[in-house]
């Protein structure tokens, strides 16, 4: 069988509802996928006889019976869902007569962190408004299929490399030519003279060890002379020329390229001022023809010879065609961007997922800025609304955003290396071994709810080194901007930093506008331009959105070239000054610590124990020690998140004991004075991401490990919290004075599993340290 880990969660999921549902959902079947990458189909049987009705709405029976599709991935990916009738035909939402439409723009709707228990319940809402008549109508996208655009050829000369030693005597050889057009070309490399590897394409270069006169001749005699007088013959200047004739078409001009130490600072090192010469491709025929003068045939010889005098004759009168020279050489050019955030780039691989609004510029801001490589991954094409705010052109509309951008970066820079994939972002990288195919940066700019939890799985989950993971999202009308950075050091990925980000923002009255625009409490309407079953989207210009975009990109150019002290997550708020009120905040800056991580390998969940969290546990350690003596355990309560998508748990916040708890040296009991309130306060105050979790307690003397006490009262937690819940209790040992930690993920399975008073589960305990 196939069954995924997901697939697997899913089920337990399914299961659970119809253990709580008391007949009123039920799991028909359940077939299990047969190869991988197949889906698990999962007939339920769900009563809707307490749905009200009304003329007009869903012909809905007391029960119905419905087939859920449940993707391999999942929950990343949304299952979908259609009936085995045609009673509901016609009807909004409704498509091929079976096929019923739950999310009208699944990337952003779609949770993972709900899992079936939250499909389930949108499955009902939609039931619920189907047999009231309040159903809207949509319609179902098209994917135009993919189109490439062609390069086109441009007497400009742009030297791109460095060029090579120049020693006390002068330099014979070629210059590698990229033609753009039939009015430029581009030097990319050199070879010297009778160099075998020598490439098709190319021009002569002369380079000399000293200066020429600051008024270079104008006639090709003056410069055959000027050449000579610095050890250049007449024959060995023809010989360079007729070797990079022979590399070049029939039909292809020559260019001469003369080099002179005349670049430099007064008493420095001078380096090779390049001048470029055109000749016509008559001539350059020419002086392949006159080479024939060393054949051994006399005839061919006697031709070639005959030729090389009319060449000389043409020297002796001919103008020399100078070329406009425009410097690109890393030797020569000092960049315009010199010293700026965005130098991080230069040289370097980037990742950049979504080639979109924000996505699109950013790329093109990296392309300016030197990167080696960009690695552009994008399944969207380019459609006419979107050319009001992305960098593609009214001739990239049917094409795909990936293959667009492309081609507008290498106008840019052809030398640039891209790699583009137009896949689903959820199947590569991250469902690929390497889950950032060697980039040193990832820039996510896909505003993907689903492609953020999956990223943050794969991110604790991959064995070996990560890359740095950047982020950025924009607000619904593009006034506001959030930027985070997690380091490769880091604990976590996007999810964790935009929950540190947020838990930040609820503490402060100045960042009420950034905490209500990115976190609200009441979810705003989709914006969907073109009305459909599309992705929603934001209301701004290309200026709102450049502006942002540039801001984010620096703040966190800025941050990966900068040392923290230890700080290995950032994150930035920044806003449009214009947009804001009085008083309020336009930009904050934050960094974070990693967290202390503890795994329960029994229940696969990864525990982040914010640093905050860990002093406090251990303030009410030495405070238990000085006011109940050493040997008492002593304990509280567990407060943060936890994400069943991501198997990850927050600690966030912890108390003390509650009032009612007792202490001795053989057991600590928690009281519950006081935790619904302070639950409460912490629940409405963070906006649900800190509530309870669990408890906490010492082992003064032991390991960390569930003592039989322990035990019992995990499962009487765990039963008063309802057979889905799962409970996190935390164990702070200090065996032989040396502190050590046990976290353990409780379920009520797991009590069913047990055999009489012998408990069998795997632990993980760590060595910890009192140190943040």
């Amino acid at each position: 069988m196939a069954m995924t880990g997901g697939l697997k969660r899913a089920v337990e999921q399914l299961r659970d509802v119809e253990a709580a549902a008391s007949g009123l959902f039920m799991v028909e079947s359940i077939k299990e996928p047969s190869k991988p990458g197949e889906w698990l189909t999962v007939v339920i049987d769900l009563s809707c006889a307490e749905l009200s009705r009304v003329g007009g709405g869903l012909p809905l029976h007391s029960r119905e019976q419905i087939v859920i599709l449940i993707p391999s991935n999942f929950p990343f990916d949304a299952p979908s869902t259609f009936v085995m009738h045609d009673r509901f035909a016609g009807f909004p939402h409704v498509q091929w007569k079976r096929s019923l439409c739950l999310y009208q723009a699944p990337t952003t709707e779609w949770n993972p962190s709900d899992g079936m228990f939250g499909f389930l319940d949108r499955l009902y809402y939609w039931l619920q408004q189907g047999a009231l008549g309040q159903l809207d109508p949509i319609g179902a996208p098209l994917h135009p299929p993919v189109a490439y655009l062609a390069d086109g050829p441009v007497r400009t000369v742009i030297p791109r490399v460095d060029t090579p030693p120049i020693a006390d005597v002068p330099w014979f050889g070629t210059a590698h030519l990229r033609v753009v057009s039939d009015v430029r070309v581009d030097l990319v490399g050199w070879s010297p003279f009778l160099d075998s590897t020598t490439p098709p394409s190319v021009a002569a270069v002369v380079l000399l060890p000293e200066p020429f006169p600051y008024e270079f001749p104008s006639s090709v005699g003056d410069l055959i002379e000027a050449l000579a007088n610095r050890g250049v013959s007449r024959e060995r200047l023809f010989l360079t020329l007729q070797w990079a004739v022979i590399h070049n078409d029939k039909n292809a001009p020559l260019y001469v390229v003369l080099g002179t130490p005349m670049r430099g600072t007064r008493g420095g090192d001078l380096r090779q001022h390049l001048t470029s010469w055109y000749i016509d491709p008559v001539f350059a025929w020419g002086l392949k023809v006159a080479f024939d003068k060393h054949d051994e045939d006399e005839q061919t010889r006697a031709y070639g010879e005959k030729i090389e005098k009319i060449l000389l004759d043409w020297a002796s009168v001919a103008k020399v065609a100078w070329c406009a020279t425009r410097e690109d050489r890393p030797e020569i050019v000092t960049r315009r961007d010199r010293g700026s955030p965005l130098a991080w780039f230069s040289g370097r691989t980037v990742a950049i997922w979504g080639c979109g609004a924000l996505g699109g510029h950013v790329a093109e801001h990296l392309t300016r800025a030197g990167a080696k490589k960009l690695i552009l991954r994008d399944n969207g094409v380019v459609t006419p609304g979107i050319l009001v705010r992305q960098p593609f052109d009214d001739a990239d509309i049917g094409r795909a955003k990936a293959f667009a951008l492309r081609d507008r970066l290498h106008r840019i820079r052809p030398d640039l290396e891209v790699e583009v994939h137009i896949g689903c972002i959820l199947d590569e990288p991250l469902g690929s071994t390497d889950s950032v195919s060697g980039a040193d940066l990832v820039i996510d700019a896909t505003a993907s709810t689903p492609v953020m939890h999956f990223l943050e799985l794969c991110r604790w989950k991959v064995s070996g080194s990560v890359a740095p993971v950047v982020s950025m999202a924009i607000a619904h009308n593009a006034d506001r901007g959030m930027v985070t950075l997690a380091h490769s050091t880091h604990t976590g990925g996007t999810l964790d930093v935009c929950r540190r980000l947020k838990l930040e923002s609820c503490e402060r009255a100045d960042l009420a506008g950034f905490f209500d625009e990115f976190w609200p409490v009441v979810p705003r309407p989709f914006f969907q331009p073109e009305p459909g079953c599309s992705d929603a989207t934001f209301n701004g210009s290309s200026a709102d959105v450049g502006g942002l975009a540039a801001l984010m990109l620096n703040r966190a150019a800025a941050d990966l070239s900068s040392s923290f002290d230890h700080r290995t997550a950032t994150a930035h708020f920044v806003a449009q000054p214009h947009t804001l009120a009085n008083g309020e905040c336009s930009s904050a800056s934050f960094a974070w610590k990693a967290d202390h991580l503890s795994l329960d390998i029994h229940a696969g969940y990864q525990i982040r124990i914010s640093p905050p969290a860990w002093a406090n546990m251990r303030s009410w350690i030495v405070k238990s020690k000085d006011t109940v003596g050493p040997k008492a355990e002593t304990g509280g309560l567990l407060f943060g998140e936890r994400d069943d998508a991501t198997s990850v748990i927050w600690v966030s916040e912890v108390s003390g004991p509650p009032a009612d708890s007792t202490a001795s040296a053989e057991e600590f009991v928690c009281g519950i004075d006081g935790t619904a309130e302070l639950n409460k306060e912490k629940r409405e105050r963070t906006r649900g991401s800190v509530q309870y979790l669990g408890m906490w307690h010492t082992h003064p003397d032991s390991y960390p490990l569930p003592s039989p006490i322990d035990w019992h009262g995990m499962q009487r937690l765990v039963a008063e919290a309802g057979g889905a819940s799962r409970s996190l209790m935390l164990i702070i040992g200090c065996p032989h004075g040396m502190p050590m930690l046990g976290t353990y993920v409780f379920r009520a399975q797991d009590f069913h599993a047990s055999h009489g008073s012998i408990i069998i589960r795997p632990c993980v305990i760590h060595a910890a340290s009192w140190n943040e």
